[in-house]
């Protein structure tokens, strides 16, 4: 078949660079070389581990850049190449452009349709439109309202019940800006009659019930199945970005039934948004920090799944409301759930001294507090946003049966989130090797944030 190369640009904000790279259609980001990436002001998100080729596991940085490609621009991520590490255009970038590989003229070209890569999605169709200077961001976002029923092959003469959920600064923390997002699209669809908006009160009640996250639907992996969230047919979501004077934004519709999505992507002005709304809480570089310091678990299951997550659809909770948190998973096993506060107080939830052990069920979904505990998860300050980590293995971890809450102690304290206290949990967390047999271990995360009462 030969290979495919392709001349791209890579960077905004005044320095930008030309790359030719190989398309690497197996590579799910591209990577580029770490110092072309310094040099143009792209600073690493966080640190994750990669599978090479030959089965071996590395850990390189990553981080967001944005890349233009015959006139079609998009941010995407990269991997800061290092070493010997080959530069490629990966499969992340491709979709984000909507291209794919002419393998007859060795050449890329716009695509109809891109397959989705986790089982959730069967079909996805993306569509990326950067707002002009000249258009407002009302008219844009409008216009994407207007178009997105029949991207998503749902019927154009009915109401559409659409619920809007999460907007995280990217793609990671809840913030004060993805609330004014939220609110913005809400105000939107109460003008536009083949809408019916789910409100918050409403989809907060129909997630709870079924025990479900908005941000489930999307997530590679997820235990949760197109058509599961019973009263609502789509919803849209999304991602932002700060990108000095304006916000990058991508807003994603998703039919719950079918499971295709549509993706509109552009800019906000900063001057256009109110004063005093904030893109990321104050404590956000911490809790980058704790995030690249957690990474992933060591040797990561691709059959064991957990997953954990919160009550609030947005991620987002007031001063005086209350916090549930769910976890699931899909196999009989061990848990251990490590919650980090805004102050970086770190704390065991599960076990607990309600639930001294650790083992639960395949496809039952845990939460904590329950009515039984009589307690409740009360927002006070500090604010800003907090980390729930969970770790699930086929056999106990090491150590588990000495790990205990002091007396009248409802949770066990772990000490602050710095490198050496949770360098000491993920050695814990590892699971023990009975008589020759490895467990399974796997991992996730969930990020939400609190904040002060609108006075």
């Amino acid at each position: 078949m030969g290979e495919t190369y392709a001349e791209v640009t890579l960077g905004d904000n005044g320095k930008r660079v030309k790359k030719t790279l190989l398309v690497d259609t197996g590579a799910t980001y591209s990577w580029i070389d770490a110092a072309t990436l310094t040099a143009l002001g792209v600073k690493p998100r966080r640190e994750i581990k990669l599978e090479t080729i030959e089965g071996h596991m590395i850990k390189r940085k990553v981080g967001a850049v944005e890349m233009e490609y015959d006139g079609l621009t998009a941010p995407t991520m990269v991997v800061f190449a290092t070493g010997k590490d080959s530069e490629v255009l990966g499969l992340h970038a491709l979709e984000g452009l909507a291209l794919e590989v002419d393998p007859t003229h060795r050449t890329l070209k716009k695509l109809r349709a891109v397959k989705a890569l986790g089982s959730l999605r069967a079909y996805v169709f993306t569509i990326l439109v950067w707002f002009s200077v000249g258009s407002t961001y009302a008219e844009t976002l409008e216009e994407a309202f207007k178009t997105a029923p029949a991207k998503l092959n749902a019927a154009t003469d009915q109401t559409l019940k659409i619920a809007v959920g999460e907007f995280k600064f990217e793609g990671v923390v809840p913030s004060a800006f993805g609330e004014y997002l939220a609110s913005e699209i809400s105000a939107l669809l109460s003008k536009m009659p083949n809408y019916e908006e789910i409100d918050r009160k409403n989809l907060h009640k129909i997630l709870e019930e079924q025990k479900l996250s908005m941000s489930g639907l999307v997530q590679e992996g997820s235990t949760i199945k197109p058509g599961e969230i019973k009263g609502v047919e789509a919803f849209v979501s999304g991602n932002f970005f700060d990108a000095k004077d304006h916000v990058k934004v991508a807003f994603t519709f998703v039919h719950t039934e079918t499971g295709k999505t549509y993706t509109v992507t552009g800019t906000i002005k900063k001057d256009n948004i109110p004063s005093g709304i904030e893109l990321r809480p104050a404590n956000y570089k911490a809790v980058a920090k704790a995030l690249e310091l957690w990474g992933e678990a060591e040797g990561k299951s691709k059959e064991l799944k957990v997953k954990v997550w919160v009550d609030s659809p947005d991620g987002l909770y007031k001063e005086g409301e209350t916090i549930v948190i769910h976890f699931v998973v899909n196999r009989n096993c061990y848990i251990k759930l490590i919650h980090t506060d805004s102050s970086g107080k770190m704390q065991e939830l599960y076990p607990n001294s309600f639930e001294k052990e650790n083992y639960v069920k395949a496809n039952e979904v845990y939460s904590i507090p329950t009515d039984e505990m009589g307690f409740t998860f009360d927002v006070s300050p500090p604010y800003g946003s907090e980390i729930l980590k969970i770790f699930a293995s086929t056999n106990q971890f090491q150590g588990e049966t000495v790990s205990k809450p002091k007396e009248g102690e409802v949770f066990k304290d772990l000490g602050k989130a710095d490198g050496e206290s949770i360098q000491k949990q993920k050695r814990a967390t590892r699971g023990i090797t009975i008589k020759g047999i490895k467990p399974q271990v796997t991992d996730a995360t969930c990020v939400f944030t609190t904040m002060e009462k609108e006075k």
